[in-house]
């Protein structure tokens, strides 16, 4: 029989298989680590990637948070725990064999021990880490933190870094091999793509100040890593100095019903406001005069990140992480103690102008960070792998 000379022979597919990504996460309340993994997700969405994820958390907002960039049926919640998740490790290597995951994405030091041990025996053995936070304290040197980095560097494909210092830092600590160490920093969306609409409200009617009050804001989790009470310590010393200052506390967390006590104690109620996580947290941040953070340890918060897009005047604490976006004096203030935060915080106050002018410098100064599409490559480069991979020996 001849062959038809029209008919072209079929081609070999060249299309790459797709690549699935699991993102393993600890997170006991809405924060952080949820928004940057939404981040890569809006990014990535027109990518051949898909997306599943995996959360320790009872904060029922998470699932919601994740609607509009990932089916429903691709996220799993697991009751949280902080450092260790049996749940989690059963639910992990469900997803991981059941879905034919190619990349196991760990985020976090609580999700490390429990995420790595999922991938054991599995069909997956491509494990990317981003530890978010290099620190537990204001040790940065943490001898402990290093050790277990370096333990789990044999089973790890790539560290992801969210600043430069953290980067230098793992560099320096020599972790794994540099071509192991990856730095990938914290972006935010910009301001003029979020497409949001007009306060609903006036959070300074609604706290019952004046024209001339100085609305100052910190939106955290309450709890030892965020330090509130260092705020409320701050603050007692500010409106001393600055009766026309408030003070705003956005955030949850475990050490709510303390802070909720010390207020009484401090007899700051009048001037110091505590309310629940918002959705419409940008909003507020619109219209506060200044933005702190009181964090003894971070990587690169979004907090600080949105307050720069703002074109917000900023005091936080002197850690790395505020120093990657904060030249001090110039950019806004970093604090190495109470009493000079509050020194910071008084001369903004006091000063319109100097809020202006620092709100601005760092809007320019971080400016490279307020287009989250400048993560794309890098990201497409760490989930694109050529082949899938193969399981543990």
């Amino acid at each position: 029989m001849r062959k038809d000379p029209h008919t072209s022979p079929p081609r070999p597919s060249c299309t790459m298989p797709k690549q699935r990504v699991l993102f393993l996460f600890y997170e006991p309340f809405l924060s952080g680590i949820s928004r940057h993994i939404r981040y890569i997700l809006q990014v990535l969405r027109n990518e051949e990637v898909e997306f599943w994820l995996l959360c320790s958390s009872s904060d029922q907002k998470i699932p919601p948070f994740f609607e509009d960039v990932i089916p429903a049926d691709h996220i799993r919640m697991v009751s949280a725990n902080r450092f260790f998740s049996v749940a989690g490790v059963i639910a992990a290597r469900t997803l991981i064999n059941k879905h034919q995951i190619t990349t196991i994405h760990i985020h976090n030091l609580q999700s490390a021990l429990w995420g790595y041990l999922a991938t054991f025996f599995s069909r997956c053995n491509r494990v990317l880490y981003t530890p978010h936070v290099d620190s537990v304290g204001k040790n940065r040197g943490s001898r402990w933190i290093r050790t277990f980095f370096t333990l789990l560097s044999p089973f790890t494909t790539t560290f992801v870094t969210v600043s430069n210092s953290q980067y230098h830092l793992f560099k320096r600590w020599n972790i794994a091999p540099e071509a192991k160490i990856r730095s990938i920093q914290n972006h935010i969306r910009p301001h003029s793509e979020d497409n949001r609409s007009q306060p609903s409200h006036d959070i300074k009617q609604q706290l019952g100040l004046d024209a001339k009050s100085v609305l100052v804001l910190q939106a955290s989790r309450l709890d030892r890593q965020k330090d509130p009470l260092y705020l409320l310590r701050v603050a007692k010393r500010v409106i001393k100095r600055c009766p026309n200052s408030h003070f705003l506390l956005v955030g949850d967390g475990p050490l709510q019903a303390t802070v909720n006590e010390q207020l009484k104690e401090q007899t700051l109620t009048e001037q110091v406001s505590v309310t629940a996580y918002s959705p419409n947290l940008t909003q507020l941040m619109e219209q506060a005069d200044i933005i702190t953070t009181t964090s003894g340890w971070e990587g690169l918060p979004y907090t600080l990140l949105e307050a720069a897009s703002l074109r917000k005047a900023i005091v936080a604490t002197d850690i790395a992480g505020h120093t990657d976006l904060i030249c001090s004096g110039k950019s806004g203030f970093l604090a190495a103690d109470e009493e000079t935060f509050a020194e910071h915080l008084c001369s903004l106050i006091q000063s319109p102008k100097r809020r202006a002018e620092m709100g601005e410098n760092c809007y320019r100064q971080n400016r490279e960070l307020f287009n989250v599409h400048n993560m794309k490559g890098p990201l497409s480069e760490l989930y694109m792998v050529s082949k899938n991979p193969t399981p543990h020996n």
